[in-house]
């Protein structure tokens, strides 16, 4: 079987915050398969770094409407990415 983690990370300047990284460090081990949600501008960015955490998919959302922290937005988002990935669990920072 094919177990699914999506992890939510937070980026700042282009990078991923450390909090994002130690998610990223627990997440991978368990987990076969590791998506990562991120939002506001320059969420794309993260994909190189991510991917050398052992995520496989970066769901981005940087449209201008996530520059600034909206809960009904971003839970419309993560609800979108949780029907479509299918993940067993979802980490994210403390």
């Amino acid at each position: 079987f094919m177990s699914k983690t999506l992890i939510f990370v937070e980026a700042q300047n282009g990078k991923l915050k450390r909090s994002s990284l130690e998610v990223l460090t627990t997440g991978h081990k368990s987990a076969s398969e590791v998506g990562a949600i991120c939002f506001g501008p320059g969420a794309s960015a993260v994909q190189a770094e991510a991917s050398q955490y052992g995520v496989h998919q970066v769901f981005a959302f940087e449209e201008s409407s996530f520059a600034n922290y909206n809960p009904e937005l971003y839970l419309r988002a993560f609800s979108e990415v949780i029907k479509n990935f299918s993940p067993k669990l979802v980490l994210g920072p403390a």
